[in-house]
């Protein structure tokens, strides 16, 4: 057993980005697990070694004037609490084709199924949120329009996170996959998803915010939030081949018209689809 400290930190949705890009800089933490405990709501549970409490106290003490609420208590870590909670993540359809299965689940797919296999440790989630099965459900439209064609798009994932919805793409028929966040743990989650489903080959993965990447893609798929969405618009189309495919994601539904606005006032993307999942919205747009 370890000693541990669990910051707990309660957020609006709108501060996401901000608290996000924080907790990156902090030092020696192990793992932050993201929840949404109620509507308009955001639950960071930032985990880090006792040992390191001093170096990381103050880091959280800054986010006391931004959080709704923040606790600090410390923890010991017990195998047999991982046991548990694995417990509870079994393996979930998304849309027609994808499921998403947990590695020490055993799942025998379906006809026509294409199985996504993740091993997130508890500190990271299960990558199940509706931001991201709206993305997949949308990413399985997109495949169908394009057909054959889907085996010569080259896509980015930004705003990785666990990397499902990189290695979504590539299991539907892309042809190359970058995977990018700004959030180093994230990164590396990614890459040992990536790895676990056999997707090394095709895919890249950086430590990049969508405003600094500069390819040009066939789908771009940005699951970040409204604020930071609206704030590189002119960027993110920027980064679209013609024809190409956009989806937007990580947006709250009584945000979605002002996302939509911002990315259609100039002409060059065109709305196809919004996609509801609770109060998270899911937006599909292509380029002229």
């Amino acid at each position: 057993m370890k000693n541990w400290i669990k910051i707990t930190i309660d957020i609006d949705p709108v501060d996401h980005y901000v608290v996000e890009q924080k907790i990156a800089l902090w030092p020696d933490i192990t793992g932050v697990m993201e929840t949404e405990p109620k509507p308009s709501m955001i639950r960071l549970e930032v985990y880090c070694a006792q040992a390191n409490r001093e170096k990381i106290i103050p880091f959280a003490d800054e986010l006391r004037k931004i959080a709704k609420d923040l606790t600090i208590e410390t923890m010991i870590y017990d195998p047999a609490d991982e046991v548990e909670w694995k417990k509870y993540f079994k393996p979930q359809k998304i849309g027609a084709h994808f499921v998403i299965r947990p590695s020490w689940e055993k799942y025998e797919p379906k006809a026509g199924e294409m199985v996504i296999t993740i091993d997130p440790g508890a500190a990271f989630g299960t990558g199940l949120h509706e931001t991201t099965r709206g993305v997949l459900m949308l990413l399985e439209e997109i495949a169908k329009e394009l057909g054959e064609g889907i085996r010569n798009a080259e896509v980015l994932d930004a705003g990785t996170g666990s990397g499902i919805l990189g290695i979504g793409a590539l299991m539907i028929g892309a042809k190359k996959v970058k995977a990018i966040d700004n959030d180093p743990e994230a990164v590396a989650v990614a890459k040992d998803n990536i790895r676990i489903n056999h997707e090394e080959s095709k895919t890249r993965t950086e430590i990049l915010g969508v405003e600094e990447e500069k390819g040009h893609y066939d789908i771009v798929m940005a699951n970040i939030i409204s604020e930071v969405l609206i704030q590189h618009k002119d960027h993110i189309t920027g980064l679209l081949k013609n024809g190409a495919h956009l989806v937007l994601s990580g947006i709250l539904t009584k945000q979605e018209d002002d996302v939509i606005k911002a990315f259609t006032d100039k002409g060059t993307l065109k709305l196809r689809k919004t996609l509801r999942l609770e109060e998270w919205s899911s937006i599909w747009l292509s380029k002229h």
